[in-house]
């Protein structure tokens, strides 16, 4: 986590500390647009790579944050539950059944390693952030220097050093620029692929949430004199009640449910 992970842990104070300085050092180099486009992409690249990282530690083991996906757990118990199953359960049905359980391990395989890619991507874009708040720092001392050398020429009669300076600073400027657009540019498109790979993911998850809870085909109680009702707000589950007030249930018996399959 981002506590406990020193080399990343004051990473956000030096972005916003090199942010601060290039736009002061803008405002007295205000004679100069490559200054204002540098301190326009130091703010750009502003982010917290310490949070990236305890990120990625949750989505790289999900069972010890907030959602707690144990997918070693889940998995270990689904297996259980199969074998304890096939000692009571026996015929064409229950090797179906035996073929829903492996699609569903594997789907836990593919989840799982989903999970596991959208940590590596986390942890390397912060570690890309380190980098850049490393060099944006530099970058904003050096334009700190540049503006200290400014405000000197200022206060130097004589117009041939004011003119070496100009030069100077308008070089150096020159050569900084490209680099400024390129950190900017490059840690963008970094975000953009991370945020798209995290996007399917929880597209992903959702769909299946919602193919597990809502989409479900339920079963047939008619034959039965019954019926399943849908939970209400704040329940999990729905339950079974009878028809007709347990009385018995004429369409029930014509399908074959008999007077049982009516009154139960």
């Amino acid at each position: 986590m981002a506590s406990e992970n020193p080399s990343y842990g004051n990473d956000r104070e030096q972005f916003i500390a090199a942010a601060a300085m290039a736009t002061a050092a803008a405002l007295v180099l205000r004679e100069y647009p490559a200054a204002r486009t540098i301190a326009l992409a130091i703010g750009v690249c502003v982010s917290n790579p310490g949070g990236m990282v305890e990120a990625a530690v949750q989505w790289l083991a999900p069972s010890t944050g907030d959602g707690e996906v144990d997918f070693a757990g889940i998995k270990t118990r689904v297996v259980e539950f199969r074998e304890d199953v096939q000692k009571k359960w026996e015929g064409p049905a229950q090797q179906t059944f035996d073929e829903a359980l492996d699609k569903l391990l594997e789907q836990l395989d593919v989840a799982e390693r989903h999970f596991n890619g959208v940590g590596d991507s986390m942890r390397f874009t912060a570690q890309l952030y380190h980098w850049a708040a490393q060099l944006a720092f530099a970058l904003a001392t050096l334009m700190t220097a540049l503006a200290a050398i400014r405000v000197w020429t200022r206060l130097v009669p004589w117009v041939a050093v004011q003119i070496q300076c100009h030069i100077l600073i308008s070089a150096v400027l020159s050569q900084i620029t490209p680099l400024a657009r390129s950190l900017a540019a490059k840690l963008g498109k970094t975000v953009m692929r991370t945020t798209g790979i995290v996007a399917v993911v929880n597209i992903m998850c959702a769909t299946m949430t919602q193919m597990l809870t809502k989409n479900r085909p339920k079963p047939d109680y008619a034959p039965t004199g019954v019926e399943y009702v849908k939970p209400k707000k704040g329940e999990a589950v729905g339950h079974l009640e009878h028809t007709n007030d347990g009385m018995p249930d004429t369409q029930a018996m014509a399908q074959g449910g008999g007077m049982m399959g009516g009154i139960i």
